[in-house]
């Protein structure tokens, strides 16, 4: 049921499960909505909820920014108006908001951000990514800003800045190859021995490194949730690790071997201490040592190699876990589920891995018990 508030075009919903603390009174939590008409069409729009900071008096704020460009005469209103709003949105629906907001800064702004959003168009958008291209970024990163910008136009007609075709979705549809990513992935992985080597290397150099490398070689997990794992995040009772937030937003576990579990037993924390890994002023440590390059340095693991994917570096030794978990014949949805994938495909890279199953499988059909084979009969 709606209810409506003292601020036009504002109104809210009451939760039935979320409770909010107000006055040191609980009741619902609210969830506000603005509501406003662009060339006719109504507009229902959700801004968020009390308990994550919201108040009615910050949608009156939005819609009245919202309205406001609806007035404007929309030839000479700019990209950085479209984008803004944007990545106020995002802070708004997403925790991970930042990479965004990011790519728009370092990519999109320089070039886009003064010109008219009527003035872009297909053309704009292609000259943009082949000036990515040309300063060498990444395909992948290159497919990610045009697919803000993509995500940037899916707003407009909403917020009454841009009624003509999505220029990044015009461009795809006339060119099927305008958002192709070739090949990312890694390929290269650790063998048993160099796993050996690197981690012996590490012990000398870093603990704090050395344990990092151990756990995402041996469970799996990015640098990123390595950081972010905190001893409450540790069961020790039912040996499983808990991965908070990590890239899919799909929090999931790993497991704890005997090996992992004597790592974990030696890590003491410290009075206070929140996160397993931290600096010496006791913050959590915010990336991975350069001492790990300076080991795949000194081992000469990339010595002679070109191509960026074949290099070795941190994010290789998740790619090892699967590819040894592939080596050993596990099911390709067993490794999907221990890396976090969202989806299968990510995973597919591994089966080349395991071409055995493949033939196993064939011969076990093979294997026809003679009774069935009639046609013997007849000879």
């Amino acid at each position: 049921m709606w209810i409506k508030t003292r601020f036009q075009g504002v109104r809210y919903r009451e939760s039935q499960d979320r409770r909010i603390r107000v006055k040191g009174h609980y009741r619902p939590d609210r969830c506000f909505y603005i509501y406003y008409k662009v060339s006719g069409q109504s507009i229902n729009e959700k801004i968020g909820w009390e308990s994550e900071g919201l108040s009615g008096e910050q949608a009156r704020d939005i819609r009245g920014t919202i309205t406001s460009n609806i007035r404007k005469k929309k030839e000479n209103v700019p990209f950085s108006v479209l984008a803004e709003n944007y990545i106020d949105l995002l802070k708004r629906d997403r925790k991970s908001w930042k990479p965004d907001a990011s790519r728009y800064r370092n990519h999109i702004s320089p070039e886009l951000a003064d010109t008219p959003i009527k003035d872009i168009d297909r053309f704009v958008v292609t000259r943009l990514r082949a000036g990515l291209q040309k300063k060498g970024l990444a395909p992948k990163s290159i497919f990610l800003v045009l697919t803000l910008i993509r995500a940037m136009f899916n707003k407009a007609p909403l917020w009454g800045l841009h009624t003509a075709e999505n220029p990044v979705s015009e461009a795809s549809r006339l060119d099927d190859k305008f958002l192709e990513v070739p090949d990312n992935n890694r390929t290269r992985y650790l063998t048993n021995e160099e796993a050996r080597t690197l981690l012996e290397s590490l012990a000398t150099k870093s603990t704090d490194v050395h344990d990092m490398a151990f756990l995402s070689l041996y469970t799996g997990m990015r640098a990123g949730e390595i950081l972010k794992l905190q001893w409450r995040d540790i069961d020790f009772k039912s040996s499983l690790i808990r991965i908070r937030n990590p890239k899919n937003d799909e929090t999931r576990s790993a497991f704890i071997t005997p090996e992992i579990k004597e790592i974990l037993l030696n890590r003491e924390a410290g009075e206070n201490q929140e996160y397993l890994f931290v600096s010496k002023n006791g913050s959590q440590v915010a990336e991975v040592s350069n001492t790990f390059e300076r080991a795949i340095i000194e081992l000469g693991f990339n010595d002679g190699v070109e191509d960026r994917l074949d290099k070795v570096v941190f994010h290789s030794l998740r790619h090892t876990f699967g590819s040894w978990l592939a080596q050993n014949g596990e099911p390709l949805q067993v490794i999907s589920d221990l890396l976090g994938h969202k989806d299968l495909k990510m995973t597919r890279r591994y089966a080349k891995l395991s071409p055995d199953q493949k033939r196993d499988a064939v011969l076990k059909l093979a294997m026809v018990p003679q009774s069935y084979c009639w046609y013997r009969k007849s000879f």
